[in-house]
This record gives C-alpha cells, structure tokens and sequence, in this order.
C-alpha cells in the first residue's frame, strides 16, 4: 500500500481498521478518519496524516519517521515505543559534507491530549503550538524538539530526555518532570 492516495478515508469507532504491521511508506492520509484504528507497528515513514483523526488510535511501536502530523487529533492515542525521527541529511552542494538531519516528524498544533507517548524516541520532533494536556511523555527522547508555545498542561515529562529542547512560551502548569523556568 505504499505512496497511496488515501485522503479522506473514514472509518468509525464502532468499525476501527484493524491493520496492525501494514505498511503505508508514503502515504497520503490527509483527513482520513481513523479513530481507533489499530496500527501497532506500521510502517507509517513519511505518511501525511495532517488533519487526520487518529483520536484512541493505537500507534505503538509504529515507524513515523518524516511522518506530517500538523493538525492532527490524536487524543487518548497510544504512540509508546514510536518512533519519530528525522528520515534523511541536507547535504551541502559544495563541499558534500552534511549539513543536519532533516525530514523531522511535524506534529505542529497536533492535539495529543492525554496520548501515550512513553518511550517514544522524538528526536527533533517539531511540537510548536501542540496540546500535550494530560500527555504521559515519561522517558520519552525529545532532545533537540521544538514545544514553543505547546499547552503541557499536567503532562507528564519523568524522565525525558530534553537536551536541546524549545520550551519558549510553552505552558507548564501542573507538568512533571519538565525543567525550570529560566
């Protein structure tokens, strides 16, 4: 099923897709709705789901790497073990050298709201503007994300890796686990 056009796609809670270890490389699920679907460790590599609805969906052990999230639900969803890293290199034209990683996972304004995202490796995760209320992010690896402007809002961040991590204007209250204010 990969590099698939699957935009709009709908599926209900009372009939979840049931498709766990699928392989969707590349596909274009842009405003599906697939709340509750099971996707246990797809292959969901640079998929777009922006302004999908994966709200209970289960995405642990999922591969999301490069993956576009931006204005996604994914309320209540189980995204521990995913992983979320950036997929490639910009490579300088000149001295053929590289320069950063790039084809980070974008799940900016996403709504995380009370998601599992234990252990999930986040790597420069772009989290701008996101709603983590009630998120459980412990021991989650998100050095080098950007939570600027995020709503943190008693989640939960024990044990986290948050080297390098944005937190500008983001609100903290009731977090845990989540550096000071400085």
């Amino acid at each position: 099923m990969s590099a698939t056009d699957l935009r709009g796609l709908h599926f209900t809670d009372k009939a979840p897709l049931n498709l766990p270890g699928v392989d969707l490389y590349e596909a274009d699920l842009r405003y599906a709705s697939l709340n509750g679907a099971d996707l246990r460790k797809a292959l969901l590599a640079y998929v777009n789901l922006e302004e999908a609805e994966l709200d209970k969906a289960n995405l642990s052990g999922a591969d999301l790497m490069g993956a576009r999230l931006a204005f996604t639900f994914l309320v209540g969803a189980n995204l521990r073990g995913a992983g979320m890293t950036c997929g490639g290199f910009d490579i300088d034209p000149e001295t053929g050298e590289v320069v950063e990683e790039s084809h980070c996972v974008n799940l900016q304004s996403a709504y995380l709201e009370g998601a599992d995202l234990r252990n999930a490796k986040m790597r420069k995760v772009d989290l701008r503007d996101a709603i983590l209320y009630k998120a459980d992010l412990r021991g989650a690896d998100l050095t080098n994300a950007d939570l600027t402007n995020a709503d943190l809002t008693d989640a939960d961040f024990r044990g986290a890796k948050l080297t390098g991590a944005k937190l500008k204007g983001a609100e903290r209250t009731g977090a845990r686990g989540l550096p000071q204010k400085g």
